[in-house]
Order: structure tokens, then C-alpha cells, then sequence
């Protein structure tokens, strides 16, 4: 089986507005007509919009589940690190849509009478680097369990886009971001000249437009968990190197013969800790 391990989805830029484009009635009619152009009568109305908790990560996640005509389930995910993984979360996340839907419906599976689903399909919007070189379409069985036999399987269709619809717009917008942050980093600056250059060149620019404001305001909060959250690493990885410090300390000092007293001042005056502390932590760790 192929490695399988690669980072889990998180939270960011490109996801938050993954969710917040696409439940748009006119966006989501946009991106279901690129996966179905055929389909000339539809409108908005016809399509609803699944909402779903993430039942790998437990959070909010950039997946989008479309009902159209109450006939076609459709699950999409975006993503910008290529992993197999995607496979299993597409599957865990259909059985648990179709689950929501039985219940809603008042739907029983243990009668004789047959109940017929929506019609599932599946797609992947890849947004990462080496896009023409992925496959068009991956398998449950052949590519996550690596048995073409398996008597489980899910196909997806790999979608990069085609020039000038709403999923090769949504691909350009994650070209220019990336491109903004390698300019100005993770900052205020990168977010507003992104979303001005995906309105000057025609990129999601109707809702850039609208929503630029409320877009901006987003990739603030997200710089600033960012910000926080490497501080407190950083504050983290210092506490543990001065506990690493103190525990050799005392192992020193108790090697060459000295009193839990003595060791007691030493720390004490060398760690900037109080007397309670001091003896604490030499109690705590000289036998």
C-alpha cells in the first residue's frame, strides 16, 4: 500500500474561500454546469447545498456536497497536496451524506420495498503543483488499497479546470495567492493584492468584488491564529528546553556529591525560581 501519511487538510486561505464561493447559488450553478454542460434546463433552485460536519478532522473542511435535482449527489474536494487519502475521506464522507439523507427522508433500508439514492459522483479539484501530470480519475480499490479486485471501490475524476469556468478560475485564484504570499508573506498586504489582481484578471472577480472586505477580514483572523500559534510553539519548545536544563542540572549536581539543599539553591538561583519551586522539582526528580 502506498504511503498514506502525507499532512491532513488544514484550514486556510484557499479553503475559506473554496466554502464560501461555492454555496453561492450563482457559483454553485457555475460549477455544476462545468461537470455537466449538458445539462441545459438547470437552475440554481435545483441545486441544494450539503452541509456536513467533518467526521475525520471534526471540524468545518473544504468539501462541497451539491443534490441536484434530488437525482445526483455530488461530493468535491479541494486540495493542494496530493495524497491518496482523499479516496477513504471521499468514502467516509458519502456514507455519512447518505446517511443524513436517509434519516431526513424517513428512508427505512430494511424493508422489501427497494429505496433508490441519488446517484453519487465524485470529483477532486487539484490545485497543487504537477497538475497535468496527475491522473484523470483515481480508485478506491486501485490506488488506496492497491487490489484492482477489491470489492470496495470509489472512482473520482481528478478536475483541474478548463480555461475561463468557475473551477479553472478557482485554480488561478490559488496560483495568485501563493504567488502574493512568497511577495509579503502571511500578511494584510498579500490578501488585498491577491483578491486586486484575481478582479483585474478576471478570477472569481464578481465575488472578489462583492466580498472583498469580508475576505480580507477573514485572512486577518487566519494570520493572526498563525501568528499565535507559532508563538506558543515557540514559548512551548522554550519552557521544555529550560525543564531539559534544570533536570541535568540536578542530575549534575547529585552526581558529584551534592546535598538536595545545595541543589535546591543552585537551581534556584541559576533558573530564576522560588524556594518552593526550586525544592519541588529536586524532590520531584532526585532518587
Amino acid at each position: 500500500m502506498k504511503d498514506k501519511t502525507n499532512a491532513m487538510p488544514k484550514r486556510g486561505a484557499k479553503d475559506t474561500v473554496f466554502r464560501k464561493v461555492f454555496p453561492l447559488p450563482e457559483y454553485r450553478l457555475a460549477l455544476y454546469k462545468s461537470l455537466h454542460p449538458e445539462d441545459k434546463t438547470v437552475t440554481a433552485d435545483d441545486i441544494k447545498i450539503i452541509s456536513l460536519e467533518n467526521i475525520v478532522l471534526n471540524e468545518p473542511y473544504n468539501d462541497l456536497g451539491m443534490l441536484a435535482r434530488g437525482k445526483l449527489l455530488i461530493l468535491i474536494e479541494a486540495q493542494s497536496t496530493w495524497t491518496i487519502n482523499i479516496l477513504m475521506r471521499l468514502f467516509l464522507y458519502a456514507a455519512a451524506t447518505y446517511q443524513d439523507y436517509i434519516k431526513a427522508n424517513g428512508i427505512s433500508l430494511y424493508g422489501s420495498k427497494s429505496e433508490i439514492l441519488p446517484l453519487p459522483e465524485f470529483y477532486v479539484i487539484y490545485t497543487g503543483k504537477d497538475r497535468d501530470k496527475k491522473p484523470e480519475t483515481i480508485s478506491l480499490a486501485k490506488d488506496y488499497f492497491e487490489n484492482p479486485n477489491a470489492l470496495i471501490d470509489l472512482t473520482a475524476k481528478v478536475i483541474k479546470g478548463k480555461e475561463k469556468d468557475v473551477v479553472w478560475q478557482y485554480v488561478m485564484f490559488t496560483e495568485v495567492w501563493n504567488d502574493s504570499i512568497k511577495l509579503y508573506g502571511r500578511t494584510r498586504e498579500a490578501a488585498v493584492h491577491a483578491i486586486n489582481r484575481c478582479i483585474d484578471e478576471g478570477f472569481l472577480s464578481d465575488f472578489f468584488t462583492i466580498y472583498k472586505k469580508e475576505v480580507i477580514s477573514d485572512m486577518d483572523v487566519l494570520f493572526d491564529y498563525d501568528y499565535n500559534i507559532k508563538a506558543l510553539a515557540k514559548e512551548a519548545a522554550r519552557e521544555a528546553a529550560k525543564e531539559s536544563a534544570i533536570l541535568t542540572t540536578i542530575k549534575a549536581y547529585k552526581k558529584f556529591s551534592q546535598t538536595e539543599e545545595q541543589t535546591t539553591s543552585a537551581i534556584e538561583t541559576e533558573f530564576g525560581l522560588s524556594s518552593a519551586q526550586a525544592a519541588e522539582l529536586v524532590k520531584a526528580n532526585w532518587n
